[in-house]
């Protein structure tokens, strides 16, 4: 299995890999699936928009998640 170092310097990835230290998780209702399905296929284009840090605070504010910035991850660099 290839080292976190050997991943970072080789040219197999496009960007920078790293750990997170922590995770979100939503669930959506099986009728929603077609738009979950939609949703993921077309999130290149999407986040185009908005990056997915942006979507991601803008749902934990609309459910009412109480979150600790610390936790948050960090934009790609």
């Amino acid at each position: 299995m290839p080292s976190l170092n050997h991943l970072n310097e080789s040219s197999l990835l496009e960007y920078r890999f790293e750990w997170q230290s922590a995770f979100g998780a939503f669930t959506y209702s099986e009728k929603e699936m077609r738009k979950v399905y939609d949703y993921v296929k077309n999130q290149e284009i999407h986040h185009q928009k908005m990056t997915f840090r942006e979507e991601y605070l803008m749902m934990l504010k609309a459910h009412k998640i109480d979150f600790l910035p610390d936790y948050l991850f960090k934009e790609l660099e």
